[in-house]
């Protein structure tokens, strides 16, 4: 009774044979095993393999493989007739000694490319066929996503600062009255998004009132957000006192009223209604208005004005709203001064003093209206990468992705600047670096209901303590130290960007350097992703080229993740957290993807990182450096993370392993192939010297027909004890 059973099956799981009758190779479709076994069968061997970028399990077969017979005639006249890219699998099973059932042990594809025909046989590779081949062929593969199948995304922006620059030009004040609104000239900003100063024209008044001021709608500043606002002014004119008989052509000799003065105020107005009047800018007394002196004709008036200088900087708080005005004026102001046959008085001003900056600038916050984009969950952009790569062969899942990042999307520069069919290009090794980079996972390929799903988890997921096997006494016991697996430096974060425009500095999610108290092995842990999480790029995106369609911008085709929350199906907004303090940015709490820092992504791989740094708890990872802004610091219920601090290592989550590879020879259950499908990432728990040692797969192969005793090689679990070894 045969033990064992092959079958070569096409891409419709119909089994290839030669037909007795006229020996040509035809296909059936119910399964027909070889009638001949392959050459040196006895010696194959296939071996599990743990992944060293995803940590799933990989299967793989060690030896080219001879057909003879029909299976050599099989393999020939497909790669002749039609050429090496048939698709052929190779099926090995086995005969269950408990129920005497044939079950699948290996499945791999037949490499045609690597075809030798010799005269008494066929000698090909083997490939791990299925899920595991098609995202092996194509991880690297770039596809296009089109975000308009995705969800919505509100984003309502952040307070941007902004610097502007303005000339006080003054104006041509008329040879009437007085009071006015001086012209102000906008030279420009040092910012790289829309301005809320502006230029103003000269509007002149006679008795002022807060109605004339707000009804001119020309401010020279607008607040769009709450926040504050740091004015600061450097100007000089010259004023002199007027007074007009009303029957005399010409100013005439009279003295000023005592209480008259000189002032500039800062007029705040929201909807027309006067919310502050500060006065930074006033005369002492009467005479320091300057003066007219009468004259008699045809001697002309002698003009005695007086220079001002008006010099200071001061902080407003303003809400979305608020218009600020400069007012310049002499108070109280006479219509109707009562001398001799009645009369006029006021006060003039010169803007004719050369020799001063004549400026007002302003430093400021500023936001944007919100904006609604198109994103695609992480959930749903793993599923249909999965897709892509399979032809929709395979499914994919992913508890972590459902669940805990749930808000976690992903978009692209173009949808964020709202262009029609904007997509997202990319790949599955981004997509994974990108994810890992920041939360800490792995993948893998499993059997569920005898079929094979591709699995993305936390990394935790990928190191259980659940038993495989477990073994007896072991021989040939040899231990070595993992130094590919420890780094003492660490980088963290996403590529810099370049920003024009003064917020950039403030950019908090960018790289930055750690190092570990480890000095024995010299490596760099990369924990960078290719994806983009920068705030200011997604404001600068969104606000300046927001519906320019025909603008091209660098960041059109990156791919940005952003963290938000769901408020109803499909609707998304932006997540953020209500942190007791967040320090150390100019955008304050509007910031988000604050949970996505540097630092952050560090702590997520803290199990990882403590695993790595044997017997290191007492010593710290130490932030060594960071482009722009490291000063970002949360504290969130007496729990504070800084970007620039260091971190103690045992502080960190518990190691997943310790960084020890055991190597060992034993016999190799029966069940094994079964177990592994049921559990791939337990543990082997086994004797060393009458002690228990536990070791976690990274390889360990199989020779399904001898089952011959074979060499493991598992990594040391967190508990091991190294001493009793």
């Amino acid at each position: 009774m045969k033990k064992f059973l092959t079958y070569l099956i096409d891409s419709d799981k119909r089994s290839y044979e030669v037909n007795e009758n006229n020996l040509q190779v035809v296909v059936r479709g119910i399964p027909t095993p070889l009638k001949w076994t392959f050459d040196g069968w006895e010696d194959t061997v296939f071996n599990w393999t743990r992944h060293s970028t995803y940590w799933g399990m990989t299967r793989s077969w060690s030896i080219p493989i001879r057909f003879v017979k029909d299976g050599a005639q099989i393999l020939w006249s497909l790669a002749a007739s039609k050429g090496v890219e048939s698709q052929i699998t190779f099926v090995m099973q086995r005969r269950d000694s408990n129920d005497g059932v044939f079950k699948t042990i290996y499945t791999g594809e037949v490499n045609l490319p690597d075809i030798v025909k010799e005269d008494h046989f066929v000698e090909v590779r083997l490939l791990e066929g299925g899920l595991t081949k098609d995202i092996k062929a194509n991880e690297g593969t770039t596809y296009e996503f089109p975000v308009s199948a995705g969800v919505d995304l509100t984003i309502d922006g952040i307070l941007l600062r902004n610097a502007s620059n303005s000339l006080l030009v003054g104006g041509n004040i008329p040879f009437t009255y007085g009071n006015h609104l001086p012209q102000i000239d906008f030279i420009g900003s040092e910012g790289n998004v829309e301005d809320n100063t502006r230029s103003t024209s000269l509007h002149t008044f006679g008795n002022v009132t807060d109605g004339d001021i707000a009804g001119t709608n020309d401010p020279y500043y607008e607040a769009d957000a709450t926040g504050p606002v740091s004015l600061k002014w450097n100007w000089s004119f010259r004023s002199a006192y007027y007074f007009q008989e009303l029957s005399f052509p010409f100013p005439h000799l009279h003295g000023p009223d005592p209480n008259l003065r000189i002032k500039v105020d800062i007029r705040i107005y929201n909807g027309g209604t006067l919310k502050s009047a500060t006065t930074v800018y006033s005369t002492s007394n009467a005479s320091e208005a300057g003066q007219v002196i009468d004259y008699n004709p045809p001697t002309p008036p002698v003009f005695a004005p007086v220079t001002h200088k008006i010099q200071g900087e001061q902080e407003f708080n303003l809400d979305a709203g608020d218009q600020v005005y400069f007012l310049v004026w002499g108070s109280p102001w006479k219509q109707d001064a009562g001398a001799l046959t009645g009369g006029i008085e006021w006060v003039r001003f010169y803007y004719d003093v050369l020799d001063s900056e004549m400026s007002i600038s302003a430093g400021y916050s500023t936001i944007a209206p919100p904006t609604t984009i198109k994103a695609l969950p992480a959930l749903t952009l793993y599923k249909q990468l999965v897709s892509q790569m399979t032809g929709g062969s395979f499914e994919a899942v992913s508890d972590y992705l459902s669940n805990e990042l749930k808000g976690l999307l992903i978009t692209s520069g173009d949808a964020i600047r709202g262009i029609g069919g904007a997509v997202v290009k990319t790949n599955f090794k981004d997509f994974f670096a990108a994810i890992n980079a920041t939360r800490n996972i792995g993948f893998g390929v499993e059997v569920r209901s005898q079929k094979e799903v591709a699995v993305l988890e936390r990394k935790s997921y990928f190191f259980q303590n659940e038993p495989i096997v477990t073994l007896g006494e072991v021989s040939g016991h040899k231990v070595s130290f993992a130094q590919d697996l420890v780094y003492n430096t660490i980088s963290v974060g996403y590529e810099n960007q370049t920003y024009d425009d003064l917020n950039g500095r403030d950019e908090f999610n960018v790289t930055q350097q750690y190092e570990t108290a480890l000095k024995k092995v010299v490596k760099r842990f990369e924990l960078l992703s290719p994806y983009r999480a920068d705030m200011y790029g997604i404001e600068f995106t969104r606000r300046n080229l927001e519906g320019k369609s025909t603008t091209d911008n660098t960041a059109d085709s990156d791919v940005f993740i952003i963290d938000a929350e769901e408020t109803e199906p499909g609707k998304y907004i932006i997540h953020r957290i209500a942190y007791d303090t967040i320090t150390g940015l100019i955008a304050g709490n509007t910031a988000f993807n604050v949970e996505l820092s540097p630092k952050r992504m560090l702590l997520q791989h803290g199990n990882f990182i403590r695993s790595f740094i044997d017997k290191g708890d007492t010593t710290y990872i130490r932030y060594r450096t960071g482009n722009k802004n490291s000063k970002l610091s949360t504290t969130l219920n007496g729990v504070t993370i800084s970007e620039s601090g260091d971190v103690q290592v045992g502080a960190l989550d518990d190691p997943l392993f310790i960084p020890w590879y055991a190597e060992f020879e034993a016999p190799v259950p029966s069940d094994l192939p079964d177990k592994i499908d049921v559990n791939s990432y337990g543990v082997i728990p086994y004797l060393k010297n009458g002690r228990v040692v536990e070791g976690l797969v990274m390889d360990v192969g199989m020779k399904p027909v001898t089952n011959d005793a074979m060499v493991y090689k598992v990594l040391l679990t967190a508990n091991t004890d190294l001493t009793q070894l």
